[in-house]
């Protein structure tokens, strides 16, 4: 698309000059350790939500009257996709609305 005009080449730059600058990356060593600390945070935070996952659930099926108090609540929020939630999680977290995770409100204040 650049080439044709239709995009700035700042914006979108061409496949070629993106492969070039992946081999360019791939030789680099600290290419490598950036990747791989990205890596170790990623399974480092997957295996911690999945521990305290696992955790919560246990605790909240065996014990009567946690099952009973959120019943409702997971009831509710058990047909809607875990997809439609992670941005309404983001939305409602946040102190101050970020623009990339929390479009749709945005007050001129800043805050949610």
């Amino acid at each position: 698309m650049p080439r044709l005009g239709l995009v700035r080449e700042e914006y979108l730059p061409p496949v070629s000059r993106i492969a070039g600058a992946l081999v360019t990356e791939a030789g680099d060593g600290a290419f490598w350790a950036a990747l791989g600390d990205t890596l170790t945070g990623w399974a480092l935070g997957l295996a911690i939500a999945v521990g305290a996952g696992i955790a919560v659930g246990v605790v909240l099926s065996v014990v009567p009257y946690l099952r009973e108090a959120t019943a409702s609540t997971i009831e509710f929020l058990r047909p809607i996709p875990s997809v439609a939630l992670i941005r309404w999680r983001c939305c409602c977290s946040a102190r101050n609305c970020a623009p990339c995770c929390c479009w749709w409100c945005t007050r001129p204040s800043g805050r949610c």
